[in-house]
């Protein structure tokens, strides 16, 4: 598979957790926020860090635009720590 064929998908996949996460009046400005953070922002040169920096960051904010606030500026300042949280909370509910 093609690297846009899996860009492609996984851009279908947070618009699709966007709309079922988020009001439709507030899919825009959720979409918007998602895709400020870029490459520059994970050390990536390739787009493995940023889609699950976007992904971590869309499933952590739970469907409010404060929280999806949040969670994009601290993932802009170390990206890491979203996705450490995201994987910490899956863990927590699983167990």
């Amino acid at each position: 598979m093609s690297y846009e064929l899996v860009a492609e998908s996984i851009m279908e996949y947070i618009e699709s957790r966007i709309q079922k996460l988020f009001p439709t009046n507030q899919h825009h400005e959720a979409k918007r926020l998602i895709e400020s953070i870029r490459a520059e922002h994970v050390m990536d040169t390739g787009s493995y860090n940023l889609f699950n920096t976007r992904i971590a960051t869309l499933e952590l904010s739970k469907g409010s635009l404060e929280s999806l606030r949040e969670f994009v500026d601290e993932a802009k300042k170390d990206f890491r720590n979203v996705i450490y949280w995201y994987l910490n909370q899956s863990d927590k509910t699983q167990g």
